[in-house]
């Protein structure tokens, strides 16, 4: 993509030796080689040869450089062939489109094309949207992550910035240039921002100015110590994230009443609060994810009235009450943190089925495998009849393993309204397991309004002989009267590459052997 100049009659030039790299521009072009880690990249311009054609007539022929093309040739001779030099139309291309067809690149890979020549060394700079990512804890390398980040806000010019994306591992001594790109935002408007300071001890605090920025619509902030001094003005933002962040009552009430028409709500390992009160009638979802560092936090009392999607990741030695959900429809729970915690300690199942109790009116609910087994453990070991609920949707996360069971059944009883149920096997590495009928394997009365039922990702493991996946299924085809589709995906490990037809055609052949209660039910095995 190189600039040609004017070639006078009868002189002669070799073409492609390759734009100077000047400047500053040294710098700029390590700093380019960096960004593309062990891709190689010159400077040098590319001249290829075109097509050679013949002149019939004796003419000159005259072509327009303007620093994209050559000037005028002499043919001398109908007879004589001349090459051509192929015409760099893309760098003529003016910035706004240029910059255009950068944009669909990520921001590492269109920095790349500035060392292509001096006419691409900035562009990308001027991109809508700028992602910067370190994920090592080396200073050395933060800092020229730091370094790449104020020369390319620096040398921007006025174009506009949607998103400005910040993402390393953050000390306190780079307090002062978060500080800087800070100002950049608020000054120019950015509605889309993220600063993933994952803290390396003292979190960075939040400067004012970034309370009053009324220019949000999206804010991700973590490793951040929000102490707002006035009031927030988060008028236009709709989706606020929020992680590692020491949050207490006045700072949240604050936040919620500044953002008049935010929808969407993630808390995620913060700490500090007591009492989640969210009353906007605007939040519709929420998303809660514990600590897991292990540290017993005091009882989290949860009212969120208009919320409608509730998700829920919690460290089950912690309690958290939900007060007032009553608009909630679609819930997920998950247990994390498990090297904290054993499934048949009484109070880690307590907590769970004091979640599950507050859950009965939703219409949707997913489960995630931790939950099975805990479940699964209560029923089994202090056989617990979970209360009636109106879930029409049920979503379960589940391994190879008998001891999910219990608490698959256990939920499907409670389930009298069950329209949909999915199941989705995990591959838990571990030693082979035997299978021996654990707790329930018999459901008491039946699925009158079950249809669909969707089994994906099986993991087929030979010691189980298709357990417990079979025992589940003639469950569900003798308590489903009414089922019309039950459709199951099956996967195995690359071990069992040549064993594996064998072992489907065995599962194939005891699934058809199964009565079924509804004539309409159809089974599909893949």
């Amino acid at each position: 993509m190189g600039e040609y100049k004017e070639l006078g009659e009868g002189e002669e030039r070799e073409v492609g030796e390759g734009d100077e790299v000047r400047d500053g521009e040294s710098g700029e072009v390590e700093e380019m080689k960096e960004l593309g880690e062990e891709d190689d990249f010159t400077a040098e311009n590319e001249v290829r040869e075109g097509e050679e054609f013949v002149q019939e007539n004796e003419e000159s022929v005259s072509l327009e450089n303007d620093r994209e093309t050559m000037s005028s040739m002499s043919v001398p001779s109908s007879n004589k062939q001349v090459k051509y030099m192929s015409i760099d139309r893309l760098s003529a291309l003016p910035d706004a489109l240029l910059i255009c067809i950068l944009s669909f690149l990520s921001t590492k890979k269109a920095a790349r094309a500035s060392i292509l020549s001096k006419r691409w060394q900035h562009l990308w700079t001027n991109l809508p949207k700028l992602r910067f990512k370190e994920k090592s804890c080396e200073l050395e390398k933060i800092l020229k992550t730091v370094n790449r980040i104020h020369r390319a806000l620096g040398i921007r010019r006025e174009s506009y910035l949607e998103r400005l994306y910040i993402d390393f591992h953050y000390y306190e001594s780079f307090a002062l240039d978060v500080d800087s790109w800070v100002e950049y935002v608020v000054k120019h408007k950015v509605k889309d921002v993220t600063l993933e300071l994952n803290p390396q001890g003292v979190l960075y605090k939040l400067p004012q100015s970034m309370y009053s920025s009324s220019c949000f619509t999206y804010l991700s902030l973590r490793g951040c110590n929000l102490v707002p001094q006035r009031n927030v003005d988060w008028k236009y933002l709709t989706v606020l994230s929020l992680n590692d962040v020491k949050l207490d009552e006045h700072v949240i009430e604050k936040i919620l009443s500044g953002c008049p028409v935010m929808h969407f709500l993630i808390l995620c390992q913060c700490w500090g609060l007591s009492c989640l009160k969210i009353d906007s009638p605007c939040v519709s979802e929420l998303v809660l994810i514990d600590r897991e560092d292990g540290e017993s936090e005091p009882l989290l009392e949860i009212s969120a009235p208009h919320v409608q999607t509730l998700s829920i990741s919690i460290c089950p030695i912690n309690k958290w009450r939900l007060t007032n959900i009553s608009s909630v429809t679609h819930a997920a729970i998950s247990l994390i943190g498990s090297d904290d915690w054993d499934a048949d300690d009484y109070e880690v199942m307590s907590n769970l089925e004091d979640l599950v109790g507050a859950l009965l009116h939703v219409k949707y609910l997913l489960f995630s495998h931790m939950c099975i087994e805990v479940l699964s453990m209560l029923v089994e070991m202090h056989d617990v009849q979970l209360p009636e609920s109106r879930r029409e949707i049920l979503h379960v996360h589940a391994s190879a393993d008998a001891n999910v069971m219990s608490g698959i059944v256990a939920l499907l009883e409670s389930s009298p309204m069950l329209q949909k149920l999915a199941i989705s096997g995990i591959d838990l590495d571990g030693p082979p397991i035997t299978w021996d009928v654990v707790g329930r394997s018999e459901m008491h009365g039946n699925l009158v309004h079950l249809k669909t039922v969707n089994i994906m990702d099986f993991v087929a493991v030979p010691a189980l002989t298709g357990e417990p996946l079979l025992t589940l299924v003639q469950i569900l085809l003798d308590k489903a009267t009414v089922l019309e589709k039950l459709e199951i995906h099956i996967e195995y490990p690359v071990s069992l590459f040549k064993t594996f037809p064998q072992i489907f055609i065995e599962i194939s052949q005891k699934l058809l052997s199964y009565p079924r209660s509804s004539r309409k039910a159809v089974v599909l095995l893949s």
